[in-house]
């Protein structure tokens, strides 16, 4: 995985665009502040993707951690 350094006011402006280039290209984006890393945008695991009606509309902040999170996805989805 190839990596490219980017300052945070340049992030925010180019959100979509360093998104799918981290999708597309399989490419790690650190975002920098001062000069210190402070966020990595890197692609997703595809087997994390949910497709299920279940999960429509669903707000992912009700999910009291993450754990509670995985545990759902294990029951429903079969995702380990």
């Amino acid at each position: 995985m190839n990596t490219k350094l980017i300052t945070l006011s340049d992030y925010r402006k180019n959100l979509s665009q360093y998104t799918r280039e981290a999708r597309k290209g399989n490419l790690l984006h650190i975002v920098m502040i001062h000069g210190k890393s402070v966020l990595e945008v890197r692609p997703a695991r595809t087997e994390i993707y949910l497709e299920s009606p279940t999960y429509q509309n669903e707000v992912w902040d009700s999910f009291d951690s993450p754990e509670s999170l995985m545990k759902d996805l294990i029951k429903y989805h079969n995702v380990a």
